[in-house]
């Protein structure tokens, strides 16, 4: 018994036992339930029933293929890089919202701020067109000449700062640039006299420490966003709000950058664990599964793979003739489960996978497996030595059998016992008594 526990320690380990067989049942009947209340008070599909066999080939087979093991892994990883992506950009979306309405404010009641570059601009190009139009031929030859040409230089200069200031404003209150995480130094640096190098620096290294941030209410995301750059010496409060303001679309910029870079890394990771040829191998199988059934089975059969798809399954060669067999039947291995049993299904084979690398726990399990017959055997023992014992002589005749025989049965014969001799008198008064 202990041996053949140990032989088969995979099916004596997975097996079910009563409290769970019975929890086993009522989880199944109870999403079953669900699932059609669902499905009849909503317009939510209910989930797809796989046959049993399908799902027990697959799983089977994609154990054979132990590099497609780490796929779930990488779902639910790039599941959660995608939520998180969404929150941030639901962040993103809001700050958008607020800040379309900054530069609403700033065309109509701030319009002198932007609207100063506009004019220094006009001023600057007047004047550098008059300065072209005094300019000598041969500017080396006269002090004047001389002159004239370096106060051309300089207006070009600052024509072209003031340009790039124009420029700037325009990106801003346009909000084209809405796609980059340094809005707010490009536009202070083209925009402000002056120099806030280090404060953006130190902005700049704290938005990349935000690289492993995953929620919008972490506390370093919101430690960022109360110490946004900004500097003492800001007057005008519509320059203040947008520095701010530029500076938080900044952080939910960045926070989405680190996020999209992560994602990134997740698919080069999954093609590198084969999940292209997991999905050559998918479509081949789906392929091969629709020829062999008839045409109005075909959307069945595709929401069958498409099930299957989500679980990230190596479908096996013989999954067209599960198919063709489990397609118009739902009783045997080809009744229909959902995702509570496939979930137990997979669990059991991987346990049972488990068991079969441990020689340990397989030990143990053909020790328990005979467990029971030792019990009884020690029962036993125990209602032998209670049971009240009872002796029994057996008489045998030694009449007819040889002399050898007889002498062996009966023993040596007994030495003769000494008789005392009684007088006639003795004799006679023991007759009267």
């Amino acid at each position: 018994m202990t041996l053949h526990g140990a032989l088969h320690a995979d099916e004596y380990g997975t097996a079910a036992s009563l409290v769970g067989g019975v929890t086993m049942t009522m989880s199944v009947w109870s999403e079953s339930v669900f699932a059609s209340i669902k499905g009849f008070l909503t317009a939510e599909p209910k989930f797809v029933g796989l046959p049993r066999a399908l799902v027990t080939v697959a799983i089977q087979e994609s154990a054979r293929h132990p590099i497609i093991k780490t796929l779930p892994r990488l779902k639910s990883t790039m599941e959660s890089h995608q939520r998180t992506w969404s929150a941030f950009r639901d962040e993103y979306v809001s700050w958008s919202l607020r800040h379309m309405d900054l530069i609403g404010g700033l065309q109509t009641e701030g319009a002198y701020v932007w609207n100063f570059w506009t004019l220094r601009v006009q001023a600057t190009a007047a004047a550098l067109n008059r300065t072209n139009e005094e300019r000598c031929i041969f500017p080396e030859s006269m002090s004047a000449c001389q002159e004239i040409e370096e106060e051309y230089e300089t207006l070009a200069a600052k024509l072209q700062k003031e340009q790039a200031a124009e420029s700037a404003w325009s990106f801003t209150l346009g909000f084209w640039d809405s796609s980059s995480s340094r809005k707010a130094e490009r536009w202070w640096s083209a925009t402000q006299e002056e120099d806030l190098r280090k404060v953006f620096v130190a902005f700049q290294e704290a938005l990349k420490r935000l690289h492993n941030v995953t929620e919008v209410t972490d506390s370093y995301l919101q430690f960022v966003l109360r110490h946004l750059p900004s500097t003492d010496a800001l007057v005008d409060p519509w320059i203040r709000r947008l520095l701010a303001s530029l500076g938080e679309g900044d952080v939910w910029s960045a926070a989405m950058d680190h996020v999209r870079a992560r994602e990134a890394r997740v698919r080069d990771l999954m093609i590198t664990a084969g999940v292209q040829e997991l999905w050559a191998a998918h479509e081949r199988t789906l392929a091969a599964s629709i020829k062999a059934v008839a045409e109005e089975k075909h959307g069945l059969v595709r929401d069958w793979f498409g099930e299957s798809a989500s679980y990230a399954w190596w479908m096996p060669d013989e999954v067209p003739g599960i198919v063709r067999r489990c397609i118009g039947q739902e009783g045997g291995d080809c009744i229909r489960i959902g995702p509570t049993e496939i979930q137990a299904l997979a669990a059991q084979h991987v346990e049972r996978n488990r068991i079969l690398e441990d020689w340990t726990r397989r030990l143990f399990i053909g020790m328990w497996n005979a467990m029971p017959i030792i019990g009884i055997l020690f029962v036993l023992e125990i209602v032998v030595l209670l049971l009240p014992q009872r002796r029994i002589v057996h008489i045998v005749e030694t009449e007819g059998l040889r002399p050898e025989l007889e002498e062996r049965l009966v023993g040596p014969p007994l030495p003769p016992v000494p008789v005392k001799r009684l007088t006639r008198s003795r004799t006679r008064s023991l007759t009267n008594q």
